[in-house]
């Protein structure tokens, strides 16, 4: 059974450097893992380098709507991806 890993972010874009190419597409290489990103940038889902990416809708309004409205949207799909492992990568 594989290890089900999720990285969330609200406020980086989906192929960042550090979260997408040296944390999720390194341990999507793996076989006893499988890797999803939720991020919130409006460009739909995708599989890339293994790595499911799942988006939550662009960002709307400022800072204080970011920490708000948006958290809660990765949050939510946080919550139905029902992974065994989180990583937050916000400061909210």
């Amino acid at each position: 059974m594989k290890t089900k890993i999720t990285h969330l972010t609200s406020a980086h874009p989906r192929y960042d450097t550090r979260i997408f190419v040296k944390m999720c597409s390194s341990l999507a290489t793996q076989e006893n893992y499988e890797v999803s990103l939720v991020v919130a940038d409006g460009n739909a889902d995708e599989i890339k380098n293994n790595v499911h990416i799942y988006d939550v809708g662009a960002k709307q309004g400022g800072r204080l709507s970011r920490m708000t409205k948006t958290v809660k949207k990765v949050f939510a799909k946080a919550k139905e991806l029902d992974s065994d492992i989180y990583h937050l990568h916000d400061p909210e």
